[in-house]
């Protein structure tokens, strides 16, 4: 997590934006890329899942609460070499709280899936996808077969998927202190009410 900024996660075929109030989990062995966007104090702990097998196996993200964050720093500035980390040392009820809070915490993960489709595979999240009919002539494939390629791929129609495109873009360009009107614009609406009203 980071206490500014913007954290985008790409894994495999899908991307997640963790804005400062979130708290992501990534399990070991998943390959991603982690792109930090005017990122301050960010903090990452590597713990061994052999220790605590309960943990998730998949991606995951939480609201950050005070304790959790509180939690976090601390486990994250200490000397961890040095640290005694079983059960019943002050590491070790450290970690416990820590797992308590994320078992109550509730999660809030916003993923946007990509298609694998040979001819989508030039889509760029940095810039707000075309809206269907232009996409059709650049593809080169009909409205119906591209909505049909987006609705098996990432289980939603390419509208649908358009409009979380720039949700999590409007999160990221959010935590980045943009204005609303620079928003609205950069995301394709015709004014500020527009756009906050869509994010509502």
């Amino acid at each position: 997590f980071a206490e500014k900024g913007v954290m985008t996660i790409r894994l495999g075929n899908s991307l997640s934006v963790l804005p400062p109030q979130r708290v992501a989990w990534i399990p070991p062995e998943i390959t991603h890329r982690v792109t930090l966007s005017n990122v301050v104090n960010y903090r990452s702990i590597y713990i061994d899942t052999k220790h605590y097998p309960g943990l998730p196996t998949q991606y995951r993200v939480w609201n950050i609460t005070p304790l959790l964050r509180a939690i976090l720093e601390v486990i994250a500035l200490s000397p961890w070499q040095e640290m005694v980390w079983d059960e019943d040392s002050r590491a070790g009820h450290w970690l416990s709280v820590l797992w308590d809070e994320l078992a109550e915490v509730p999660m809030r993960n916003i993923e946007l899936p990509f298609p694998l489709d040979d001819r989508l595979q030039h889509i760029d999240f940095n810039k707000l996808p075309a809206e269907l009919n232009i996409m059709a002539k650049t593809v080169g494939a009909s409205e119906k077969t591209i909505t049909r390629i987006f609705q098996r791929e990432t289980g939603l129609g390419y509208q649908a998927w358009r409009q979380q495109w720039r949700l999590l873009k409007a999160i990221e360009l959010l935590s980045e202190e943009y204005s609303l009107m620079e928003i609205g614009l950069q995301l394709g609406f015709a004014n500020d009410s527009s756009f906050v009203q869509f994010f509502k």
